[in-house]
C-alpha cells in the first residue's frame, strides 16, 4: 500500500507532506492510513494470541486479516460509502485476537505462572 500511496503521488500531483488533493489520492492515502491504524492493534494482539493460545491460529487469522484489508482496499476505492463492511470484518479480527490474547494471558497467569514444576522431597 505504501507503494501505491508514493506512486499515487506522483500520478496526481500531490508532493510530501501535502495530503489533500484529488479524491482517487485522498482514498488511496486514508485506505493506507486506516490499515496503519489497525496495524497498531492487529500486530500486538496477534503477538500475544500467538504465545498464550496458538501460533497456528494466529497465522490463518493474519492471512484472514491481510484478505480483509484487501476487501477493504476494493470497497473504499470504488466507492467510500461501502467500505463499512471491509472495515467491521477487520474489527472483528482485532477484537477477536485481543479478546482471546487477553483470556490467554489470564488463564497462563491464573493457573500457571509461579507453578513450581520441580519434585523436593519432603
Amino acid at each position: 500500500m505504501a507503494g501505491k500511496v508514493g506512486s499515487a503521488r506522483t500520478e496526481f500531483d500531490v508532493p510530501a507532506p501535502k495530503t489533500s488533493g484529488p479524491d482517487l489520492w485522498e482514498r488511496r492515502f486514508r485506505v493506507h492510513q486506516n490499515t496503519m491504524e489497525m496495524l497498531v492493534i492487529f500486530i500486538p494482539a496477534s503477538l500475544i494470541f500467538s504465545v498464550y493460545i496458538n501460533d497456528m491460529a494466529a497465522a490463518i487469522v493474519g492471512v484472514l486479516f491481510i484478505l480483509s484489508r484487501q476487501w477493504y482496499v476494493k470497497l473504499y476505492m470504488a466507492d467510500p460509502e461501502s467500505r463499512g463492511k471491509g472495515f467491521v470484518v477487520g474489527i472483528l479480527i482485532n477484537g477477536g485476537l485481543v479478546l482471546g490474547g487477553l483470556v490467554g494471558l489470564l488463564i497462563f497467569h491464573l493457573f500457571f505462572a509461579g507453578v513450581d514444576t520441580d519434585i523436593k522431597a519432603i
